[in-house]
């Protein structure tokens, strides 16, 4: 491909080297005056499956060219890079960057144009190739023959953990043994997809890698790419969806019933008074449980990431208030200019209304609840102390399995959702210290821009 500036430095003047320029690869256009065409090369013939002697003296348009215009190229000036298209009918319309370059004669003055024509088509595949690493979620991950790294697309680096710019040019044998993984263990080129346990830094993660050995025209191997996607992928979905409907067709009915009992409150007699409201307070707790489930199924659709004070400022605000009547007092302590982490809104929403239900909890009489934030190179560290009773040694082993409780209207699900939607997004939830003067939870959020890095 020859580049559009081949021609820049030069001053083109009869007569041409016509011999040579008609084995350059890319089409030549020779014009005249009255834009009619003087000759073209081989490759321009061979573009509209003519000879050049009988392409002589036709104007572009019957020749199915649209071309730059002729702007000053007159003038002895070379024209810009603009659109030029062929539409040969009953066709595809093939795209093309042209420029005009002036061509003298002997006495300096401008009797022709010199049309140089570069193929767009490779630029346009290149384009839209370059577009489906970047947004398909199967991870695409290239190596030469000699086993370097040349393509590892963001869904790739998300599933392996790994930063796709260190990746590039780096050997795959070495890559696999600084994560130690074994290279007789990741798998050859096949007809099938084959299942692998990869170390990821948030732990063992299930995938399918399906290898394919490309061949250049003379049969010899130069590239294997690999396709890598998350184990049982679709089958973990739909299982989330059928889980996700369940849980909201189970709370349709359940807000009738409790709308219902709510509309005929009033024609209950005084001594079945009690009854009703231990009847709604059930409801609620069921109510409670089934959004703590629908917390384990995040939307999709999210941004995978936030901004952490407003957030904080936000949930601080929220709470404010009622506790204040509760003799609380809120504190945050945030660095300034925290950066975006790469978890949701939502997600890191829900995480710290469990962490503040639990702190306000905690609290009886007078208290206070601090929130600190602090950040990091690879992340943000978000600390929720409060000084409550503490949490008895005997149970801290158990605070994160689900369903695991010591609160009598409690779901036990509050911390082991927040331990999963942080393992999620490649973060961690820790209890830094509980005793009879509070409780401390850590939360480790990697910053947005360094999702992909390994955590050490």
């Amino acid at each position: 491909m020859i580049s559009m500036g081949v021609f820049d430095n030069l001053e083109l003047r009869f007569p041409l080297p016509w011999g040579t320029f008609s084995q350059f690869p890319s089409p030549l256009w020779l014009w005249g005056k009255d834009r009619r065409l003087l000759d073209c090369n081989r490759s321009a013939a061979v573009l509209l499956q003519e000879d050049s002697a009988t392409l002589r003296g036709r104007l572009p348009r019957d020749l199915c060219l649209q071309i730059p215009p002729w702007g000053d190229v007159w003038l002895g000036k070379s024209g810009l890079p603009t659109h030029a298209e062929l539409r040969l009918p009953g066709k595809p319309s093939l795209a093309f960057w042209a420029r005009h370059y002036p061509v003298l004669d002997p006495q300096g003055e401008t009797v022709a144009a010199l049309t140089l024509f570069d193929d767009l088509g490779p630029r346009i595949a290149a384009a839209e190739f370059q577009f489906l690493l970047e947004h398909t979620p199967t991870g695409v991950l290239a190596l030469t023959a000699d086993d370097l790294v040349t393509i590892c697309n963001p869904a790739a680096a998300r599933l392996l953990g790994l930063d796709a710019a260190m990746l590039l040019g780096q050997p795959w044998r070495r890559v696999l043994a600084e994560n130690r993984f074994s290279p007789n263990a990741w798998p050859k080129s096949s007809d099938s997809p084959q299942p692998i346990v990869w170390p990821h830094p948030t732990g063992e993660v299930p995938l399918t890698v399906h290898g394919h050995l490309v061949h250049d025209p003379l049969e010899k191997p130069v590239h294997v790419f690999y396709l890598i996607s998350p184990a049982d992928d679709a089958f973990t979905l739909h299982q989330e969806q059928s889980a996700a409907a369940t849980i909201h067709e189970i709370r349709n009915p359940l807000t009738v019933i409790e709308g219902f009992i709510q509309l005929f409150e009033p024609r209950f007699p005084p001594q079945e008074k009690h009854s009703i409201q231990l009847v709604l307070s059930e409801l609620a707790r069921i109510n409670r449980m089934l959004e703590d489930l629908l917390a384990f199924h995040p939307s999709p659709y999210e941004a995978p990431y936030c901004d952490v004070t407003p957030l904080l400022e936000q949930c601080v605000s929220l709470y404010r208030p009622q506790a204040l009547q509760d003799g609380v007092e809120f504190e945050l302590q945030l660095a300034a200019d925290l950066p975006p982490v790469a978890i949701g809104q939502g997600p890191l929403l829900q995480i710290v209304h469990n962490l503040l239900q639990n702190a306000l909890q905690a609290i009886s009489g007078r208290g206070r609840i601090l929130l600190r934030g602090l950040s990091s190179p690879l992340e943000v560290v978000l600390e929720v102390q409060d000084t409550g009773t503490g949490i008895p040694p005997w149970v801290t082993p158990c605070i994160f399995e689900p369903f695991y409780t010591t609160k009598e209207n409690g779901t036990g699900l509050g911390l082991s959702i927040c331990q999963r939607l942080l393992a999620d997004a490649g973060g961690q939830i820790r209890l830094v210290e509980s005793g009879p003067a509070g409780t401390i939870f850590a939360l480790h959020l990697p910053r947005a821009n360094t999702l992909s890095t390994p955590r050490t």
